[in-house]
């Protein structure tokens, strides 16, 4: 008996102690990403906090993190079996985060693997005799829930990251003038983007068409994206502030673009690579324009060049007269991926 009670009271220390040490990792990371400072400065846990994956239902995971822990102090008192509950959502919710690290990120944040590892010990420290399917239902549930949530479709997803946020940005990548209104995916480390560009340009002014363009990292371009960032906000035109970037002119200094837009500007890019891939690409240039129910969409140079051709060839009367969205998929030459670019 008296071994059970000292069994019973390291046990209720662990916990404590694990619950404890929760809530001071997760409330130092949202403190510091509030504040903009950087508690961990390790490349993954850039990776993680930039990400659209840092927010769930436009909430950081810090702040849910903090909440958990919260929680779980209260359910101190309660029986073992609702911490063990609580500690199976929490579970099956670390597990997520995990495999996003491992296999989407492709990097692992250290501060979230120490939460992680935080939540597995409270599970197994209150472990006690329940139902073992309705422990493992538990994690299924918040594991599948956590997923559901992060598979919305890009219009939800776009509405958690902020609309403020994505309408600040919004702004300065749309050109002026034109009801009708194109999207052009480009990467500033794409020769055929490149090539691409005054294509699209032309066609656009021809036909009074309003293009948003989206940026993608295909590459490692942090720096040329902050510089064009900062040459949008002063009120240059994307046209001319994208071939500024593209020709090879560096700013000295991004020191116009704050440390909260940089943190939005990744997520909107990152946010626009989820978009392209939710379409069944990885590679850019793509273009894609809508009219009156109609969509007429390219990847690659060629076949761009394809679908804004002067109507002489193509015909903009009637409609446009190149393949629909159906066929994105089949690349026209000229096409940047994560792998390379190629003809």
């Amino acid at each position: 008996m008296m071994d059970r009670g000292r069994r019973r009271e390291r046990v209720g220390k662990l916990t404590f102690l694990v619950i404890s040490l929760g809530l001071v990792i997760t409330g130092a990371d949202l403190f510091s990403s509030l504040r903009g400072w950087e508690i961990c400065p390790y490349e993954g846990c850039r990776l993680s906090l930039d990400s659209p994956y840092s927010h769930l239902l436009g909430i950081p995971l810090s702040a849910l993190g903090l909440g958990f822990f919260f929680v779980a102090l209260l359910l101190v008192a309660a029986p073992r079996r609702w911490m063990l509950y609580w500690s199976s959502l929490g579970l099956g919710s670390a597990l997520y985060f995990l495999y996003l690290q491992r296999w989407v990120l492709g990097k692992m944040c250290i501060v979230c693997v120490a939460v992680e590892v935080l939540v597995f010990i409270l599970f197994l420290s209150s472990f006690t005799r329940v139902s073992l399917w309705c422990v493992l239902s538990l994690i299924v549930l918040a594991f599948l829930g956590v997923h559901t949530v992060y598979t919305w479709t890009p219009e939800q997803k776009e509405a958690c990251l902020g609309n403020r946020e994505m309408d600040m940005l919004r702004k300065f990548y749309t050109t002026k003038g034109g009801e009708r209104e194109a999207v052009f995916f480009f990467s500033l480390d794409c020769p055929a983007c490149s090539e691409a560009l005054p294509l699209v340009k032309k066609w656009a002014s021809r036909e009074k068409v309003r293009v948003v363009f989206r940026e993608v990292m295909v590459h490692d371009e942090e720096q040329e994206a902050l510089y064009l960032l900062s040459l949008l906000k002063g009120g240059m035109d994307p046209w001319e502030a994208l071939r500024r970037v593209e020709k090879g002119k560096r700013a000295p200094r991004v020191s116009e673009v704050s440390r909260e837009e940089k943190r939005v500007l990744l997520r909107l890019v990152a946010f626009n690579g989820i978009l392209l891939r939710s379409m069944g690409l990885d590679g850019v240039p793509v273009l894609i324009v809508a009219e009156e129910g109609k969509v007429e969409a390219r990847q690659g140079l060629e076949g761009i060049k394809r679908l804004v051709s002067p109507p002489s060839s193509l015909g903009w009367e009637g409609g446009y007269q190149g393949a629909g969205a159906e066929d994105l998929g089949s690349p026209l030459g000229g096409v940047c991926t994560p792998s390379g670019c190629g003809d």
